[in-house]
This record gives structure tokens, sequence and C-alpha cells, in this order.
């Protein structure tokens, strides 16, 4: 999809180290998930399915603004992805490099 977003290989006829891609693209997947679900859990007007009006709101600068404060409390509270791989957040100072 891109140098950021992957997604697994889709074919009938996958080659083993292409198996071995998707395998270990599932195994992150959930905790993937948490990160989006963190966001949306934290600021639930984010949850554009719900709330937001795509073409009247900058529903992507909200977005941003959202995921930068989650990371904020991530680096005071910690996370469930950063239990899962036994990772300590950066201070909030770290984070915002002040």
């Amino acid at each position: 999809m891109s140098e950021l977003i992957l997604k697994p290989y889709c074919s009938r006829i996958l080659t083993p180290e292409q198996v071995a891609f998707n395998k270990a693209m599932s195994s992150v997947r959930q905790a993937v998930e948490w990160g989006f679900g963190k966001v949306i859990i934290e600021f639930a007007f984010l949850d554009f399915r719900k709330n937001q009006k795509l073409l009247l709101q900058h529903v992507g600068q909200m977005y941003k603004v959202g995921v930068i404060l989650t990371n904020c409390h991530t680096c005071l509270y910690g996370s469930q992805t950063g239990t899962y791989f036994n990772i300590v957040p950066p201070t909030l100072e770290q984070y915002l490099n002040i």
C-alpha cells in the first residue's frame, strides 16, 4: 500500500517468503488494532462511523490531534500494546522533545 502501511499478500499461490510475511504481520495485527482502539476509547467523538461529518469537519486534523494526545496519555500511563511487547513508553518530555 505504501512505505508505512502494509497489507498481507492476497493470492491463491504464495511464495514461502510471502507466507512467512503474512504470518508475521498477522501476529502483530491485533496490537496495531489496540492502538487505534485506544484513540477511540480516549476520544469517543473521533469514532467516524458514529460522529464525524466527513465533508463538514476537519476529520483528518482532529484524528491527528487525538493520536498525539493518546500518545501523551500512553507516555504517562502505559498501554496494552506496551505491556504485550514488554516495552516502556518514553517520558512525556522525551515524546514531546522538550
